[in-house]
């Protein structure tokens, strides 16, 4: 589980932070 956490969670992340610097451009 921990090993599953640790992958998912960074990407969750860089999606949110792609997600707001999209954003922002537009």
């Amino acid at each position: 589980m921990n090993l599953w956490e640790s992958k998912f969670l960074p990407v969750r992340i860089t999606k949110i932070g792609s997600f707001l610097f999209l954003k922002r451009l537009h």
